[in-house]
């Protein structure tokens, strides 16, 4: 075990050498982080709750797709970045194409880091912004979803008094076809 004071003697860090749990003091408030193993870290508790097991960044490769025939993509922007605490993953993602030949099929935007939990029950929607979209009669808004044990982020179209109906890849129009988007969903990764 190791121990910092500090100069004026009210607090201390201590650290365990292996395993162990990790008591900040300032002499009033102490903050206790049980059980450091090198399996997670234990907040709050030493249940089976309360272990953080898995915290992760980094970037990932955003691609348009479809679920029949392929688009064909020149990407000007094509960025992603995901955070994945515990089981719970959000991703972000900036699809920006110069030049865009349709696919046939449901449009997708593929290359998750993780695939969405097998959980049925668990519904994974996210916010979107597109540019240059058609939409088909009735629908005023479109949004982003990952089915349950997919990789993939698929698009639905709503409305008032409506069926929910999915995009399909030749629904982007126009010169710029941009999609950016935020999504939180749970893995079992």
């Amino acid at each position: 075990v190791n121990t910092i004071k500090k100069a004026d003697g009210t607090g201390s860090l201590t650290v365990p050498a292996e395993t162990g749990t990790v008591v900040l003091k300032d002499g009033s408030n102490d903050v206790t982080l049980n059980d450091i193993t090198a399996g997670g870290i234990y907040l709050g508790g030493t249940g089976a709750a309360n272990k953080l097991a898995d915290y992760e960044e980094g970037t990932w490769t955003p691609t348009y797709n479809a679920s029949g025939a392929s688009p064909s993509v020149t990407y000007s922007i094509r960025v992603g970045r995901y955070r994945k605490i515990g089981a719970m993953v959000t991703v972000s993602w900036s699809l920006r194409a110069s030049a865009y030949t349709a696919g046939s099929g449901a449009l997708q935007v593929t290359g998750l880091p993780f695939a969405a939990s097998a959980v049925t029950s668990l519904n994974n929607i996210g916010t979107i912004k597109f540019e240059q979209l058609n939409f088909s009669t009735g629908r005023t808004m479109v949004v982003a979803s990952i089915a349950t044990s997919q990789d993939y982020i698929f698009f639905q179209e709503e409305g008032d008094s409506i069926d929910v109906r999915t995009l399909q890849s030749n629904e982007l129009i126009g010169s710029i076809r941009m999609i950016e988007g935020t999504i939180t969903y749970f893995t079992d990764s």
